[in-house]
């Protein structure tokens, strides 16, 4: 039995081609851990952020894949 809110990971699945994520390097498997400076803890945040931020520069902070 599990209690509470699940949630979903940052990490990057998928990378379209020609997209923003693909032109600045990512990798599936990446994991997303900040924003412009602030830690991420799942996916439902770092979309909210990516959202409000639409046609602005962001820094994007990953664990990449080894």
């Amino acid at each position: 039995m599990t209690i509470g809110k699940q949630t979903t990971t940052a990490r990057v699945d998928a990378i379209q081609a020609g997209s923003a994520a693909q032109i600045a390097g990512f990798q599936p498997g990446d994991l997303v851990v900040a924003i412009n400076g602030d830690r991420i803890e799942n996916f439902a945040e770092m979309q909210r952020v990516v959202s409000v931020s639409a046609g602005q520069p962001i820094n994007v902070e990953v664990d990449a894949v080894a």
